[in-house]
């Protein structure tokens, strides 16, 4: 049985992202996008939407894992405020995986 071979076209200069070194997924105002990490680059310079810290960086995995440990304690306590701030998160960073990194190697 034959692979289908999965690919991500990058945002800034339509070129495919065939490595996962080079996925950085970022979000533009409401959407999530792939760029490489060049154009990544290139984009923050010029963009004043462009956040500063990638979905798929070091920064965000820290946060999450950070967030869903505090989703543990939130369950055996009675602090739910930020509930909706740890599902957020975690859902994002899901929402990442699934569209984009899983289908690198």
């Amino acid at each position: 049985m034959e692979e289908k071979e999965k690919f991500i076209i990058c945002n800034h200069c339509n070129r495919f992202i065939k490595d996962k070194q080079d996925l950085v997924v970022a979000f533009d105002l409401f959407f999530m996008n792939a760029y490489h990490s060049e154009c990544y680059a290139q984009r923050l310079k010029s963009s004043f939407f462009q956040g500063n810290n990638p979905v798929n960086g070091h920064v965000s995995n820290k946060i999450t894992v950070i967030l869903g440990l505090a989703g543990l304690l939130i369950v055996f306590t009675d602090f739910y405020a930020y509930t909706a701030l740890i599902i957020l998160q975690l859902g994002i960073r899901l929402y990442s995986w699934f569209k984009f990194e899983r289908m690198l190697e």
